[in-house]
């Protein structure tokens, strides 16, 4: 066994205890009474936990030299096996952790080791754990302040997390024995087998995955990712579960730092280096003897093998790592960095990466409406640099109720649009766009749909990064807006003014037939040119033949009575046909939108026609009469 530096080898069968300075040379020997367990260095003393005749002894050496100061007896009964571990240290307290058997039944016992103006004082008993029946430690695990072990036991298996944070955590309901555990940021993870399970423990939650092969170690991974090792297999779990082939098989973890793994393979006798981002090994060590223990410092890793030639203490420095910052540049939210086998989630557009030596591929998944990025990082850059652009997303703006060929267009944010069909096929970025839509003269509109994600308030659009489908004219089209836009025709009033008739009498426009029943009468119409006929009987009736809407905004209509050959007027009722459809409102107008609509140019020009066929024949007959 040995102490010195910060490292400590414990568990062997050596009956002292060697103390080795910092250029490895062998300082002192101390022989101990009893079976070593455990040894420390508490401040002036070599502490040593022993077994003797069946008495667990916690022994002082002052000055590390082989004089014993103090022996306290901390358990007595028989014991055919124990251990202990300190932790928490500091040179006046340290928190000793001490574990022992009586019959097959497992016990801990937690002390407080305290030393004052350099003397030891007896140690304090803080809790006791146990018994826990045929169980036994089979991992141990210690991070900062604290230390976890996982126990098996005919109860199942458990995970004992004490120091900062205390509890005990039973996992006989998710695997029937534990293989290895870890504290890592606030959480507890736990590997078992039967079935081969993986278990995240927290105060609020407990996730729980299923794995496809043996796994038989944690290894925390920067990000909050973990790697799970088994024989010639990794997977990683960081933003999904990844499964990896891998060449060796790792039978303990000696530490990780700066994204590296140092693993330990007692099938080869070889140290392992892993790259916590990628999965990869980057070097390896082959070293003599068997593994007594290990520990680290500043200069490295230490480990330490026993062999029947003597001890061996081998230093390995820690791998190389390089500092580069990855900066974005056109992007704000989240987004995440894919590096090697990592899965990184940012809010800041910058982020400052530690990274063991070696070439990387990256990814950047930003959200959603920008482009992603791929790229490399190599050991050289300190700096990258990327732009992220906005993607350009389809929007559909339909019109509806316009004739064929007149044409319409929209403003959107600082883009102009013309259209003489009904659709405005438009590629957009994500954002909120000013909408403006220019309708075709005398044409009002309205927007029928919004589908599906668009937002009208009611001149912003917002254009958001999804997608649907659409049924375009029997055809299905994905965008991620669709506007509908529906046009309606404007209505015009026409005001009728009749004199030297009281009666009601019908007008047509166009052929269709309209009741006047007051005077004046208003009647509104689309905008149009409209031919008017008024048939009267016996009545002389004068009133312009076309009416051009909304141009002409009133139409007078004068009736006379006929005269006879002696020159005397004739008394008559005015008669004419007139529709029984028509419809009078009691204001004076008649909403004749649904029965008479303006001439269309093929009407106007026939009309035109047949007026300069009339006028020419008139012309002909009057020549005539005068010859």
């Amino acid at each position: 066994m040995l102490i010195g530096l910060s490292y400590v080898v414990n568990g062997t069968s050596r009956t002292s205890i060697a103390v080795i300075g910092s250029d490895f040379s062998l300082k002192s020997e101390i022989n101990v009474l009893g079976s070593p367990i455990y040894a420390f260095d508490q401040g002036n003393y070599v502490a040593v936990v022993l077994n003797r005749s069946g008495l667990i002894y916690l022994t002082y050496y002052q000055g590390k030299s082989s004089t014993q100061t103090l022996s306290i007896e901390l358990t007595t009964g028989w014991s055919s096996s124990a251990g202990a571990l300190s932790f928490n240290s500091s040179t006046q307290s340290t928190d000793l952790l001490l574990w022992y058997y009586q019959g097959r039944n497992l016990y801990l016992q937690l002390y407080q080791l305290v030393t004052f103006n350099g003397v030891v004082i007896a140690p304090s008993l803080i809790a006791s754990y146990g018994p826990f029946n045929g169980g036994y430690i089979s991992i141990i695990r210690q991070q900062g302040y604290n230390v976890l072990l996982g126990i098996n036991s005919d109860q199942g298996p458990y995970a004992l997390l004490l120091g900062n944070i205390t509890r005990i955590l039973p996992l006989s309901q998710y695997f029937s024995y534990i293989k290895d555990v870890q504290f890592y940021d606030g959480n507890i993870y736990a590997l078992g087998t039967q079935p081969s399970s993986f278990v995240i423990y927290s105060r609020n939650s407990t996730f729980v995955l299923n794995l496809s092969f043996q796994g038989t170690l944690l290894l925390p991974a920067p990000y909050s990712s973990i790697w799970i090792l088994g024989p010639s297999k990794e997977a990683v779990i960081s933003s999904n579960l990844t499964y990896l082939d891998s060449n060796f098989t790792p039978s303990l973890v000696l530490n990780y730092t700066d994204g590296v793994g140092y693993l330990f393979s007692n099938l080869t006798g070889e140290m392992y280096e892993l790259n916590l981002y990628t999965g990869k090994v980057i070097g390896s060590y082959t070293v003599q003897g068997q593994l007594e223990g290990s520990s680290w410092s500043d200069h490295g890793i230490y480990v330490v093998t026993g062999s029947e030639k003597g001890v061996e203490v081998y230093q390995f420095p820690y791998v190389s790592s390089f500092i580069t910052t990855l900066t974005l540049t056109g992007i704000s939210g989240n987004w995440t960095l894919r590096l090697g086998e990592l899965w990184i989630r940012e809010t800041s557009p910058e982020v400052t990466l530690q990274l063991p030596l070696s070439e990387y591929q990256f990814e950047v998944i930003s959200p959603p409406g920008y482009s992603n990025y791929s790229g490399t990082i190599l050991p050289n850059q300190s700096t990258v640099s990327i732009g992220i652009f906005p993607l350009s997303f389809r929007v559909l703006v339909i019109s509806e109720g316009l004739p064929r060929g007149v044409s319409w267009g929209a403003d959107v944010g600082k883009f102009n649009y013309t259209s003489n069909s009904s659709i405005l096929n438009l590629s957009l970025p994500l954002g909120n766009y000013s909408l403006r839509i220019y309708p075709p003269l005398y044409y009002n509109y309205t927007v029928k749909e919004i589908f599906p994600f668009a937002k009208l308030n009611p001149s912003t659009l917002e254009v958001l990064p999804s997608y649907t489908s659409y049924d375009l004219n029997g055809i299905s089209e994905n965008a991620s807006v669709v506007l509908i836009v529906l046009f309606t025709e404007q209505q015009f009033p026409l005001v009728i003014y009749s004199s030297g008739y009281n009666s009601t009498w019908t007008m047509f426009l166009n052929g269709s037939a309209i009741n006047i029943t007051s005077n004046p009468m208003v009647i509104r119409l689309y905008p149009g040119v409209y031919d008017v006929s008024i048939p009267m009987s016996g009545l002389n009736v004068s009133y312009p033949r076309l009416v051009s809407i909304p141009k002409d905004s009133k139409l007078n209509v004068t009736f006379k009575r006929e005269l006879n050959l002696n020159g005397n007027s004739t008394e008559r009722t005015g008669t004419n046909s007139s529709s029984p459809n028509i419809s009078n409102t009691t204001s004076g107008e008649v909403y004749a939108d649904t029965l008479i609509g303006p001439m269309t140019q093929e009407d106007l020009f026939l009309y035109k026609v047949i007026s300069f066929v009339i006028v020419v024949s008139i012309s002909v007959l009057v020549a005539i009469k005068v010859k």
